[in-house]
């Protein structure tokens, strides 16, 4: 692949002595090792940046699940910002994975982190990235599309649970999904989270308790996609539940209530009426209720 690139590049008369291209190491003991990669370095017009290395990294891995995806035009951005014929380009059609599947990915590989609290103090250095992303996203339509999704999201599970270890995914579905950080590796996230605001994100972006907020609220709305009250119904209940019960509570102080819902309102709850209990949890920040968590039981009749 590293002489394909190569040739590729000098085909596009890309100087010889401009890039330097260098693949991996691969040590004999793990010949197999997957992804593998390969490594574009360049010379810059900047300063060298701490969180940004003058590279671009290609990744090959059999493990690559490329459906579904669709066919988009790929446009030269200096030329959308800045309309010149100096930076004007022919677009060209590039397939590329549709971004639903990036986003329930990302949803994964985060609740894989956090599953092995080892694994994630070793890999916090840059892990920051994938929330917000997910957060950035979380403002288009690509949310509702990836929550909607339901064989996307199984899809997506069965092929994950041939490849990772660190996790059981045979039965696994959106209820237990966690993929917020664990109160120990907070600190973590957040000091990555700030020094990529400082070094990579060039517009305005939300404080990490912010982007904590709404990683909450995502993680509550995969929690109860497949059920016929929104978050939104469920945690409006809950703040009215706790109404009078928490305004002189201490600030930090994590309060939560049991919904109980029954298929048919009107009958007992038993075999053919099975009662699900939504225990809705809130933290108490700057005088206010914010959504922490919610978990789903179901009632064993």
């Amino acid at each position: 692949m590293k002489d394909a690139l190569q040739q590729s590049l000098l085909s596009l008369e890309v100087p010889e002595d401009m890039l330097e291209i260098i693949a991996e190491e691969v040590k004999q003991t793990m010949p197999d090792k997957d992804p593998q990669s390969l490594y574009v370095n360049y010379p810059s017009l900047y300063e060298p940046n701490p969180y940004l290395a003058d590279a671009i990294k290609i990744e090959f891995s059999v493990r690559l699940l490329a459906e579904p995806s669709e066919i988009i035009q790929i446009h030269s951005l200096l030329n959308e910002y800045f309309p010149n014929p100096a930076y004007a380009e022919t677009p060209f059609a590039v397939r590329t994975v549709v971004p639903r599947k990036t986003f329930i990915e990302k949803v994964l590989l985060l609740h894989e982190k956090f599953a092995n609290p080892v694994l994630s103090k070793l890999q916090g250095d840059r892990m920051s990235r994938h929330l917000y992303d997910l957060v950035t996203m979380m403002q288009t339509a690509v949310m509702k599309e990836a929550l909607n999704d339901k064989e996307l999201f199984k899809s997506l599970l069965q092929h994950r649970a041939g490849y990772i270890r660190v996790i059981n995914y045979e039965g696994m579905t959106v209820e237990s999904l966690a993929f917020i950080p664990a109160p120990d590796l907070i600190e973590l996230y957040r000091q990555d989270y700030e020094f990529m605001q400082a070094n990579m994100i060039y517009r305005e972006s939300p404080d990490f308790d912010n982007l904590l907020k709404e990683l909450k609220w995502l993680n509550g709305k995969f929690r109860v996609a497949n059920e016929h009250l929104s978050l939104e119904q469920l945690a409006e209940e809950g703040l009215q539940r706790l109404q009078g019960k928490w305004e002189h509570q201490p600030d930090d102080t994590l309060l939560q209530t049991v919904i109980v819902k029954v298929a048919n309102p009107y009958l007992a709850s038993g075999p053919s009426n099975k009662a699900v209990n939504y225990i809705v949890r809130f933290t108490k920040i700057n005088g206010k209720l914010i959504f922490e968590d919610i978990v789903i039981q179901n009632e064993v009749q």
